[in-house]
């Protein structure tokens, strides 16, 4: 083990071992965790693994962490569930208009 992580080993080993990357991402979003240096948007994220294990022993954080990513999620599926349907045609919707158009000989 070295003195750095990356978001996939940290999301294994450290910060109580949560289960996917994107809850890395939601907790540098909010905060809760920073990432060595100052890493580009679509750069990699580097973690201190003194800090990461420090972190996963830590029940206050932990507490809190995991408070923050259960509201992610819940929001979530809640933008999920009230999804309003698109005004736009779908394939089918096209597919069947168009064939509507079309006469008999073939011609529109």
């Amino acid at each position: 083990m070295g003195g750095k992580f990356t978001t996939q080993y940290a999301t294994k080993v450290a910060a109580g071992g949560f289960p996917v990357a994107v809850d890395i991402q939601v907790l540098m979003a909010v905060g809760k965790l920073t990432a060595l240096d100052d890493p580009a948007p679509n750069a990699p994220k580097w973690f201190a693994a003194v800090e990461m294990i420090r972190l996963a022993t830590d029940k206050d954080w932990l507490h809190k962490a995991t408070k923050e990513i259960s509201k992610y999620w819940r929001n979530k599926r809640e933008r999920c569930q009230t999804h309003v349907p698109s005004s736009r045609l779908t394939q089918r919707q096209v597919i069947k208009f168009q064939a509507e158009k079309v006469s008999p000989d073939g011609q529109f």
